[in-house]
C-alpha cells in the first residue's frame, strides 16, 4: 500500500513527451535526460542528443554541465550536515579541508 502523501511519479511516456517539447519543439536543448528511482528500480528517459557535432545519443554515461546547479547541492548537503550535527555554520571551512588548500594572508 502507498501512502498518501507519497508523490506521484509521472510514467515515462509523460516524461518523454514533456523531454520531447522542451528539445525538439522549443528547442530549448540539444538534449536533456531525466532520472527516476522507485523502490529500488531505475529508469533513464533522455531526449535528444549530447551534443549537436557528433549527435551522439543521450544514455546513462553522458556526462552534462550542471553549472550553478551545483550551488543548490551544496547548501543542501551542507544543511544536512548542519541538522546530523556533523558541522556547524560557524565552523572555518580549513577544518574540513586539507592542509593548504586555503591560502594563508599574504605579508
Amino acid at each position: 500500500m502507498v501512502a498518501s502523501n507519497a508523490p506521484l511519479i509521472p510514467l515515462g511516456d509523460v516524461v518523454q513527451g514533456i523531454l520531447a517539447a522542451r528539445v525538439d519543439d522549443y528547442r530549448l536543448s540539444v538534449g536533456m535526460a531525466v532520472g527516476i528511482s522507485d523502490a529500488g528500480s531505475r529508469r533513464l528517459i533522455s531526449q535528444g542528443y549530447s551534443d549537436r557535432a557528433t549527435r551522439r545519443a543521450i544514455d546513462g554515461d553522458t556526462i552534462f554541465d550542471i553549472g550553478s546547479v551545483t550551488k543548490l547541492f551544496t547548501v543542501l548537503l551542507l544543511s544536512d550536515m548542519v541538522c546530523r550535527g556533523e558541522v556547524s555554520l560557524d565552523d572555518p571551512v580549513a577544518d574540513y579541508l586539507p592542509s593548504g588548500a586555503i591560502p594563508g594572508p599574504t605579508t
